[in-house]
């Protein structure tokens, strides 16, 4: 089926028939999240002995937390699924265009400083608005912090208001998490290392995303 905007879809099967619905994504799925790998394409962010931030923000996303929400109850949508630049501004209306409940954009930080560690989250006190179910981008914001320091163990830089265009220009809660410093050693160890990355995972799916309830 094509489709002039993003639709929803159910389908079940009875007796020899197929049976399809296909309306606007709240209507189909209960819980809507949107996640946004930072950066793609000619901008690869922060990089460090041949490793590019775009390329650990993919993984973390659109690899390991995928596996989590494949077949589950939440249905996400990925602001970009390849090794693309999408405008900043393309991906914090694309929110509104799938009638999410929540928006996280993740990233590496870096800074001129190696000894400059730790995880920050930030959100736009420009998108705040409490939600029908008690949410906003500041709780979202605090709720992030808390169980991605508990569950990684970084140093926390606390939640902080900003500008960014993800997060400023968005329409539902929206966070834009600075996992940790590319410049750092240990941050930069905790990065790279596969446990740590599929530890992610369970982070963006059981604690971020039990906020849709």
């Amino acid at each position: 089926f094509v489709t002039k905007k993003i639709q929803g879809f159910s389908y079940e099967i009875q007796d020899s028939y197929l049976f399809v619905t296909i309306a606007s994504p709240s209507k189909i799925y209960d819980k809507i999240v949107v996640l946004d790998a930072g950066h793609g394409g000619v901008d690869p962010g922060a990089t460090r002995k041949g490793v590019q931030e775009k390329a650990i923000n993919f993984a973390v996303i659109n690899q390991y937390a995928k596996q989590y929400f494949d077949n589950s109850d939440i249905k996400v949508y990925y602001t970009r699924t390849t090794d693309t630049k999408i405008d900043l501004y393309e991906r914090a209306a694309f929110a509104e265009k799938v009638d999410a409940d929540l928006f996280i954009s993740f990233h590496v930080n870096a800074n001129n400083s190696s000894s400059v560690r730790g995880t920050s989250v930030y959100y736009s006190t420009n998108n705040n608005k409490v939600t029908d179910t008690g949410l906003s981008s500041k709780i979202l914001a605090q709720k992030a912090l808390e169980k991605f320091i508990q569950a990684w163990g970084t140093r926390n830089m606390g939640v902080l208001t900003q500008k960014f265009v993800v997060v400023h220009h968005n329409t539902v809660p929206a966070i834009l998490l600075e996992s940790a410093f590319i410049t750092n050693s240990d941050d930069f160890a905790k990065l790279t290392r596969n446990r740590n990355e599929k530890a992610l995972q369970k982070i963006l799916y059981y604690e971020f995303l039990s906020l849709c309830d």
